[in-house]
């Protein structure tokens, strides 16, 4: 059904502020009428009588009369009667109507359903368009007497127009397609057929004397309106150019350069480059769409998705030339060095040309300031086949940009990969070493690429990109590293690599081998901000003022050694063994065994000690809480198997708990009479999971017995709770890793379908090991008062849903590693009596030097940032001085206007970048903790106390 119409009048109700005013019986209301012409906005008021509004509204009263109902009704022709509009009349903006009322709901709150009371005036306009408006006996052009049949659904007039005056419009225009009218509908025509012809190197509208057509087949364009076949006519005067140059100064891009017959807009070039940059789109599916756009119907059309592609790719070549001064230069293309071509990451240290003069002549403490950071890595996704060779498909590059000179590259595999043998790997179980070897396939020429990229910018290094045969291969990353530090870095960098451990091994026993033209110099790599660094330096002060000041120093001392390298201990790994619930019991059977051997223990049963009573408890509560799950999780479809297994497990533990409860009678008589009020509760039918053990912690408070029994419960639930806390983090690590190799290698449904459920399975062994942890937590929070037991709250903390996280996630999931807090669960270590003193002590180091650091990166990351917003400017004032000289220096007027251009695009980034970092300095230097470049961190404190 269709929606009914808004009224055309718009009437609000405004609240009256007076609440002695009554409404008048008959209320008027202010309508103004606003309308546009050529002479600006005017507008005209009226005045209408309606009803009166519901009772809990009020009205403003009003002396104004009631006009006549003519002076309702205003010609939209007549602006006569409208009054201007004074736009500096501020005077209804202090209305206090209008500021008592409530904010009204318009159109904009809810287009589609405004729109959708319009859908029906949408269809009908569309139909419009399908048909002439009028039955023209004339050509719309003036003094033009042929009927007209033709137009163009590409122009904006959509007036007909005769044969000859629809040609003579689209001389500028050539390849749109027109439509002629057949008295029933439009049809598509050529402006080919039509007789339009394009003449290359004259005027529009100007004839070759000497002119070269083309034969019968006509000249196929790609243009951004589909696929056209057109006349064109050569020029061949006196200037003689050739075909290619004549299509080029028309923009029109030719696919070959002997006898052109196809060549592509530049329009449509452009148009393909964004979309494939910031849409994805595929050279096929761009160009389906055109074929398309040209017949929509599945009809034949000429075929030149190949020739296509090699215009794009030759396209994308002489732009990249063209940007980076191939044409100014009088070498040419050929006089290119080798990686010139790549965009070069304004931010990172290129020295030349936004370094200072004397960076190398820099302090020590300083030199870090003018690194570059540098990340290996490999991706085995852009795999590429066998399908064609070099000399089938030369590549243009020859190592102008990212990829390296494929020549010389595999001149160098082949003659060094036989003498780099490779090592077996001695860390963790990465597929970037176990599978150096296997990766590829058969008809694959590449398994993936290599590439060396700026760590902190995530920019791709000249010269930095190569394919990798069979893996991640020392030889293959070594050859990329050196050739992109080779040309183009400074004399200190950082490399962060996932088995930088072992590619860094026998490293330099690689580089001994290598040429000297491959390693040209070699150095020894290493493995927001208002409120980040503020908010570190205070914490990690705090933490330091928190402490002693010897167990500071001490602290210190240790992190200077291991950063020096005059120590191999790192501070920020724990020594110390935790003491798990196997360890306790082994324990307390030691200690069983020494009071028998001296006559002084409580054992009361001949095989069955006080201890082992304890520890056989816990075991059967345990047994009960994993019955009472499975138990649970039996669903109304269970098979007959599944009960029966579920029947003879109840059997089992309930005679298990009958023999034990039989034990603890002799040792806790005070629980008789418990378990047996207990039991005529239940009536004597409740299950083995739901029997009650009264263990030492459920009649502390309310029943009479040895208190070593609670002491021995006390014992075991301390380590079951670190057991569990193992237990918990073993689960995060595996599900962690499933989430990674899920994301990874699962493609499919059926995949995805399977991994889920497994991960299903082990967060609901996560579960299971939380609540078990946190009910162990709450029997050692009954026991420790009455036993006197203090200080291991510090260790076994209450657990809640926020801490049960992996070793990569923060509080928040997007934090980093600077504002990532770990989760305490961690780092928990053992606090016994007799170890509380060391325990601690080793805890307390590992979060001070982890405060430390954070305070330290995030002030490195200040003075860096300055550092880098510095080399921006610089580095565009470079390019921009570099385009000055070259705009001064060539005679060419299009070469001086382009380096002109380019220029002016540097300057207005520097201009940019200006205005956008204007105040971050005075961020950087707000609050405590501000360091200049060389100056020493946070530390400083440390030891100045």
């Amino acid at each position: 059904m269709r929606r009914s119409k808004r009224l055309a009048v718009d009437i609000d109700y405004l609240e009256d502020l007076q609440p002695d005013a009554h409404p008048q019986p008959a209320p008027i209301h202010r309508h103004t009428d606003y309308a546009t012409h050529s002479r600006g906005i005017s507008s005209q008021q009226s005045f209408l009588t309606i009803d009166e509004p519901p009772a809990t509204q009020t009205t403003e009263p009003t002396s104004l009369p009631n006009p006549p109902p003519d002076q309702h009704l205003v010609s939209q022709d007549d602006h006569s009667q409208f009054e201007p509009i004074d736009y500096n009349d501020d005077m209804h903006l202090a209305d206090p109507m209008l500021k008592a009322r409530m904010r009204k709901h318009t159109a904009q709150d809810n287009p589609m359903l405004v729109w959708m009371d319009e859908w029906d005036e949408f269809v009908q306009e569309f139909l419009r368009l399908e048909a002439p408006e009028f039955e023209w006996a004339e050509c719309a052009s003036p003094d033009c007497p042929n009927p007209p049949l033709y137009r163009c659904p590409q122009c904006s007039d959509v007036r007909l127009f005769c044969h000859l005056c629809i040609v003579w419009m689209h001389l500028p225009s050539p390849f749109h397609t027109v439509e002629i009218w057949n008295s029933r509908f439009f049809e598509h025509r050529t402006l080919r057929s039509l007789g339009l012809c394009i003449q290359l190197e004259h005027a529009i509208g100007q004839q070759c004397p000497n002119p070269t057509p083309l034969g019968k087949e006509g000249f196929t364009v790609i243009s951004s309106h589909g696929i056209v076949v057109v006349n064109m006519v050569f020029c061949n005067c006196s200037n003689n150019l050739s075909k290619p140059v004549q299509l080029l100064r028309a923009r029109l891009f030719p696919a070959t350069t002997i006898s052109p017959h196809t060549a592509a807009t530049f329009e449509v070039l452009r148009l393909f480059q964004l979309l494939t940059f910031g849409s994805k789109v595929s050279g096929f599916e761009f160009y389906q769409c055109l074929v398309r756009l040209t017949d929509n119907l599945g009809n034949v059309v000429a075929d030149r998705y190949n020739i296509f592609m090699c215009i794009v790719c030759q396209w994308r070549h002489i732009r990249t030339m063209k940007r980076f001064g191939r044409g100014h230069d009088p070498s040419g293309i050929e006089g290119t060095s080798k990686g010139e071509c790549a965009v070069l990451c304004p931010a990172c240290p290129h020295p030349g040309k936004n370094l200072p003069s004397d960076y190398s002549s820099v302090p020590a403490q300083k030199r870090w300031i003018y690194s570059l950071f540098l990340a290996i890595d490999a991706n085995f996704r852009l795999k590429r086949l066998s399908a064609s060779s070099d000399i089938r498909d030369p590549g243009l590059s020859r190592g102008f940009a990212y990829f390296v000179e494929e020549k010389k590259y595999k001149e160098f595999l082949s003659a060094y990969t036989d003498l780099v043998v490779p090592e077996a790997s001695t860390c963790s179980d990465y597929d970037a070493v176990k599978l150096a070897s296997i990766r590829g396939g058969k008809g694959v020429s590449a398994s993936g690429v290599g590439t060396i990229e700026c760590a902190r910018h995530d920019m791709k290094r000249p010269l930095s990109v190569g394919d990798l045969q069979l893996g991640e291969k020392y030889v293959n990353m070594d050859y990329l590293y050196f050739s992109s530090i080779r040309n183009h870095s400074p004399s200190s960098c950082f490399v962060s690599y996932d088995i930088a451990c072992q590619w860094t091994r026998k490293l330099g026993n690689r580089v001994a081998v290598y040429p000297d033209n491959v390693v040209h110099h070699f150095f020894a790599g290493s493995k927001k901000l208002s409120k980040c660094v503020p908010n570190t330096l205070a914490l990690s002060r705090a933490f330091s003022d928190s402490l002693p000041t010897n167990a500071t120093l001490a602290f210190s001392c240790m992190v200077w050694d291991f950063e020096s390298r005059r120590s191999t201990v790192n501070p920020y790994e724990p020594k110390l063994a935790i003491e798990s619930q196997a360890k306790v019991r082994l324990k307390l059977a030691e200690e069983d065994a020494a009071a028998i051997a001296q006559d002084d223990n409580m054992t009361i049963h001949e095989t069955v000690s006080p201890s082992v009573l304890i520890s056989q408890g816990l075991k059967l509560q345990d047994q009960q809480v994993r019955l009472s799950i499975d138990a649970k999780s039996l669903g109304p479809h269970s098979t007959e198997l599944q009960k029966s297994q579920l029947v003879e497990r109840r059997t089992r533990l309930q005679r298990r708990i009958v023999a034990w409860c039989r034990i603890q009678e002799l040792y806790m008589p005070c629980v008789v009479p418990l378990r047996n009020r207990a039991e005529e509760a239940a009536g004597g039918s409740s299950n083995a999971e739901h029997i009650k053990l009264f263990l030492p912690s459920d009649v502390i408070r309310s029943a009479r017995f040895d208190y070593q029994l609670a002491r021995y419960e006390w014992r075991l639930r301390h380590g079951q709770a670190f057991d569990d806390l193992a237990e918990l983090r073993r689960h995060l690590l595996v599900l962690s890793t499933m989430y990674q190799s899920k994301d990874s290698y699962v493609r499919g449904q059926k995949n995805n379908t399977r991994s889920v459920t497994l991960i299903k399975n082990v967060q609901g062994r996560i579960n299971y090991v939380a609540q078990k942890y946190r009910a162990c937590r709450l029997v050692l929070t009954l026991l420790s008062g009455p036993l006197e037991e203090n200080g291991w709250e510090r260790s076994l903390q209450p657990l809640l849903d926020t801490d049960i996280r992996s070793l990569r996630e923060g509080e928040d999931a997007s934090s980093s590693e600077g504002r990532r807090q770990l989760s305490w669960i961690w780092s928990t270590q053992r606090t016994s009596d007799a170890e509380i003193t060391e325990g601690m002590n080793e805890v307390l180091r590992i979060e001070w030097c982890k405060a430390r650091a954070r305070a330290q990166r995030w002030q490195e990351e200040c003075i860096l940032l300055q550092e880098e917003m510095r080399r921006v400017i610089v580095f565009h004032e470079y390019y921009g001085d570099l385009w000055k000289t070259r705009a001064e220096t060539v005679t060419a007027k299009g070469a001086q206007a382009y380096a002109w251009q380019q220029r002016q695009t540097r300057l207005t980034l520097i201009a940019h970048c200006k205005r956008t970092w204007t105040g971050v300095e005075a961020f950087v230097r707000a609050g405590e903790g501000e360091v200049s470049a060389g100056e020493s961190l946070v530390e400083t404190h440390t030891r100045a106390t």
